[in-house]
Order: structure tokens, then C-alpha cells, then sequence
């Protein structure tokens, strides 16, 4: 997989030498000598490309002589004098990339960005360092030690934007942490975390949007935990067959020991408190929370579905039935709540009217107007019904009220 490592490319005012330093870092067992970190970086990673950013009046002069691109000693001086300047242009790093290239055995891109003061310019920084990462296997390091203070940030934005687009799999994030070299040298410190905790907080976003967990099956089983197991239950939610969900969340939760890293054990108590509708003993209090997580979510589709479900099991355990005898218990219970509307004379626009909630919950699910043709209150329902299905602001309450009725 081609492997493409970005850098950021700074200044040292000259009244501190002009130049970064002759540093030795160390990364994980391995030790070496350099000026610029991402020179190092380049050799120790084996990476195909070298994306090197830096403004118009970053150290190019002084890259150019630790990458070995002076032998034109013309276009050499020519950059120093644009640096002193600050107006580095882009056909003079054409001019220095083309050396580097010529004799290399990885191929450099030299990228002018702007300073990053203002939104626009920033949003420019970001499509520059995603430029031609267009491949899914592409696969991306991350040298966040050089260049102005804020630049790092941006690098770390960047590094989401690319993942997001599916642009590029960021395996690792660098810095080298001048602060705390010692006698053995700089260590290179990995921020991989970081995305971690990036990954965790996508897939609680998606989580909070859909209510779906299964999209934590691969962050689950990279902590060590049965994310498979996890994600049939949420198969199981999402197809209606809840009694099994418990179950599998159940043996998921009974079996889990502690998430392997740092990251796992801090979000995985939110996760958990996020699912604990499974801890409820009776079926219909399953379906009412699972009811009001939908309707937290403007899922109304599921939200009348389970509240419809959780009038039938609720009417089901009064009786001492069986929850999951569908032709018999449940069917029984369904005709003697809708009987009992009727006798009752509920009005239809009350959250109390178990046809009305049938009725709604029928329309969101075929996408189609109620029978607004039918006579006396059967008409009348219908016509409640499409207008809670075309106003948002009526349809919301009207199910809130329904659950707690």
C-alpha cells in the first residue's frame, strides 16, 4: 500500500541560528541524527512520499541543504534570498523539488501554504495536505513538530478530514518532544490516541443519530471485547426481535472484562449507559425506552413502533401472558386494547387512544395517507392522523405524551 508520510516545514529566527538543530531522536528502538524530523521520519518509515508544507517564507533553504538539493547552487541562493524575503514561490520549490527528485529513492512534494490566519486560508491548508489522497489503501503518517503553533491543530483536523472522506487510513501522528530529550536523545512521541478517541467520538455521533451500536463491532474487538456480539444484537434491535437483542446483550455484557486501552475504558461506561434499556425486567419497559430513544433521535418511524408494541406487552403482562406468543397473547391483547378505545369512546386526538396510535404507527411504516374516506370515528382518527404526519411540531408531543400515558 503506498504510504505517504506529511510534514510541516518552520522557522528559526536567525537571532537563534537560522536553523532546527542537529537533534537525535528516538522512535521505539530505533535512533537517528537530523535537523528536520521529517528528513528522519521519511528514512526510518520506508515511505513512498515525502508531502513537506511550509509558508512562504518557511526554512526551505536549509531543507534543501539537509535533503541534499544543493548541487544548483543558483537556484540554491535563489531560495535562500526568497526566504530572507518571505516570498518563496511555487516555481522555485518546482525548481528544488525537481533536483529532489531526480536522484531520490522516494518521491518529495514541496507545498506552499498560507499562513492559516483566517477560516478560508485554513480550509486551503486542509485541502492541500488531502491533495491526490484519493485511494482507499493509501495509507498516511503524520509529523505534527515543526512549523507556526497552530499549524499542528490544523495537521490534526486534517488527519480527521482525510479519514472522514475515506481518503486515507492515518496510522500515526508524530511529534518529537524537543522538551523532554535527555541523555538517550528526543523521543518521538506517537499520538495515535488521539484518533482513537476520534473514532470513539464518530461512531457515538452515528450511535446518537440511528441509535445503531453496531457501528462499535471493530472499535469492541480491537479492545479485546466480542464486538460481534455486540453488533448481532443491534442487528437483532433493529429487525423487531428484541427478546434476542437482550439476550445477546446480556452474554456481551456478562462476558466483557475491561477495554484494553485508555481510550476503550473511557468511553465504554457511556456506551453501557447508553444501552441499558436491556436491564429493564419487562418487555414492554424495553420497548418504551427503546420508544423514547427514537423519538429523542426524530426517529418517529420507530418511535410509534415500539410504543404501539409497548401498549401490547404492557397489556399482555397484566393478564400474566406471554410477551413473545405472538398469535395468541399478542394478537389477543392488540383486539382488546383497540375494543376497549372504542367502548371507551377515547377521544382520537387523545395520547390514550390505542387506535390512533395504531393508526399512526400504520402510516409511517407503509408511507401512505390513512383512509380518511372511512365513516364516523374511524374517518375522524384518519384525518388526526395525517396531521400529526405533516407537522412536526404536533406529531413530537402527541408521542412523548403517548409514553408516558
Amino acid at each position: 500500500m503506498p504510504t505517504t508520510l506529511i510534514t510541516f516545514l518552520g522557522l528559526v529566527p536567525a537571532a537563534r541560528g537560522g536553523a532546527y538543530e542537529e537533534t537525535r531522536y528516538v522512535l521505539g528502538q530505533r535512533g537517528f541524527t537530523t535537523r528536520f524530523l521529517g528528513a528522519g521520519l521519511a528514512e526510518a518509515l520506508e515511505v513512498d512520499t515525502v508531502r513537506i508544507l511550509g509558508t512562504t517564507g518557511s526554512m526551505w533553504d536549509v531543507l534543501a541543504d539537509v535533503l541534499g538539493a544543493t548541487r544548483d547552487e543558483a537556484t540554491w541562493v535563489e531560495l535562500a534570498d526568497a526566504v530572507a524575503a518571505d516570498k518563496v514561490s511555487e516555481a522555485l520549490l518546482a525548481r528544488v523539488e525537481a533536483e529532489l527528485n531526480a536522484h531520490g529513492r522516494r518521491h518529495f512534494e514541496l507545498r506552499l501554504i498560507p499562513y492559516g490566519f483566517e477560516e478560508g486560508v485554513q480550509v486551503d491548508i486542509l485541502q492541500t495536505l488531502a491533495e491526490g489522497l484519493g485511494r482507499p489503501d493509501d495509507r498516511l503518517h503524520l509529523d505534527i513538530t515543526h512549523g507556526l503553533r497552530h499549524l499542528p491543530m490544523l495537521g490534526l483536523l486534517s488527519a480527521f478530514y482525510l479519514q472522514a472522506l475515506g481518503h486515507a487510513r492515518v496510522d500515526e501522528i508524530f511529534y518529537g518532544a524537543l522538551d523532554r530529550g535527555g541523555a538517550a536523545g528526543t523521543p518521538v512521541v506517537s499520538l495515535r490516541g488521539l484518533l482513537k478517541v476520534q473514532d470513539w467520538v464518530r461512531c457515538l455521533e452515528q450511535f446518537e443519530k440511528d441509535g445503531d451500536y453496531g457501528i462499535f463491532r471493530d472499535l469492541l474487538v480491537a479492545e479485546g471485547l466480542a464486538g460481534k456480539l455486540l453488533a448481532e444484537a443491534a442487528f437483532l434491535e433493529r429487525v423487531g426481535n428484541l427478546s434476542l437483542a437482550q439476550k445477546k446483550l446480556n452474554s456481551f455484557w456478562q462476558g466483557a472484562a475491561a477495554p484494553a486501552s485508555p481510550t476503550g475504558r473511557m468511553f465504554f461506561p457511556l456506551l453501557k449507559a447508553r444501552l441499558a434499556w436491556r436491564t429493564s425486567a419487562r418487555r414492554s419497559e424495553w420497548e418504551r425506552k427503546l420508544a423514547e430513544q427514537a423519538l429523542a433521535k426524530a426517529d418517529y418511524l420507530r418511535a410509534s413502533i415500539f410504543a404501539f408494541e409497548s401498549r401490547i406487552s404492557a397489556r399482555v403482562e397484566r393478564d400474566g401472558g406471554d410477551t413473545n406468543n405472538f398469535q395468541q397473547d399478542r394478537e389477543a391483547a392488540e383486539r382488546a386494547l383497540e375494543q376497549e378505545t372504542w367502548d371507551a369512546r377515547v377521544d382520537c386526538k387523545s395520547e390514550r387512544s390505542f387506535r390512533t396510535l395504531k393508526y399512526l404507527r400504520n402510516q409511517l411504516a407503509h408511507g401512505v395517507r390513512a383512509n380518511v374516506d372511512a365513516q364516523g370515528i374511524t374517518r375522524l382518527t384518519a384525518e388526526f392522523v395525517v396531521s400529526l404526519a405533516g407537522d412536526e411540531d404536533k406529531l413530537r408531543p402527541w408521542l412523548a405524551a403517548a409514553l408516558r400515558g
